[in-house]
């Protein structure tokens, strides 16, 4: 299969964003898909403290020319492997040139290796990474019931649609009580898109709360591999079948897009 890469982002802080993003891609793993988690929060990391993760490398030092892409992908819990962006990624504002076609090498050399590619995407994301971004080939925002949160994911949704013109976008309604409040946080939230953004957004699934995630989190450990039969770990895995059981979404978008992407880079250059 072509790899596709899967983009999880969300409007503010503490939806859950890192933890849907590291046991996703541990449950496309499972499912026989070499899966890379990427870190592109640009804030404190969480994925690498909820995996209790110490990176061997940053996605920055490779730009900066000290490592190449073999030397700075970790190996991760349940045969995945990781990226992290690293605390330079930051004031790295602008790629040269030089680095733009560094870093599109870069993800070409990911593409033929990894079947899928997940990042965990912070709300404010710096131009030495809107390249990834742009490459995305499915945003997957998140969002929770709480009315007051509904707001900042239609944000989240203006933004994505903004900066992803060409991906497809998917929602997720993460700490739901049932599937039904679920089902009808998508449907109001897909009608304000559809009313405003004159887009529709493609209902991924939910996410019940559960304690183990933070069981989970306290023992820094992923929730699918220590609590594999919670609610939580369940609800991750059909999230999973989305897009493991159908081959459509995967038609190589991201290889077109990085290589028209890397020609113009070498041209500029």
């Amino acid at each position: 299969m072509d790899c596709y890469s899967i983009f999880v982002t969300g409007g503010r802080a503490g939806l859950g964003r890192s933890q849907i993003a590291a046991n996703l891609a541990i449950a496309l793993q499972q499912h026989g898909h070499d899966s890379l988690l990427l870190d592109l929060d640009l804030g404190r990391s969480e994925l690498l403290d909820i995996l209790g993760v110490a990176p061997t490398g940053t996605l920055s030092e490779m730009l900066s020319g000290r490592r190449t892409l073999d030397h700075v992908i970790t190996e991760g819990p349940g045969g995945i492997r990781i990226l992290s962006g690293g605390p330079e990624l930051e004031r790295l504002a602008w790629l040269s040139p030089h680095q733009e076609a560094h870093l599109l090498g870069g993800l070409q050399e990911i593409e033929e290796t990894f079947d899928f590619v997940i990042a965990d995407v912070g709300a404010g994301v710096a131009n030495s990474v809107m390249t990834m971004v742009l490459s995305a080939d499915e945003v997957l925002a998140l969002t929770t019931p709480e009315p007051a949160v509904l707001d900042d994911a239609y944000a989240a949704l203006r933004m994505a649609g903004r900066r992803n013109p060409g991906s497809r976008i998917s929602l997720c309604v993460n700490r739901v009580n049932s599937s039904d409040e679920g089902q009808m946080t998508a449907m109001r939230l897909n009608g304000i898109s559809r009313s405003f953004l004159n887009t529709e957004v493609a209902y991924a699934g939910s996410v019940h709360e559960d304690v183990a995630v933070d069981r989970a989190r306290s023992q820094s450990r992923a929730v699918l591999l220590t609590y594999p039969t919670s609610r939580f770990a369940k609800d991750i895995k059909k999230l999973a079948l989305n897009w493991s059981t159908n081959p459509d979404l995967c038609g190589g978008a991201l290889s077109g897009r990085l290589a028209d992407q890397l020609d113009n880079a070498v041209a500029a250059g």
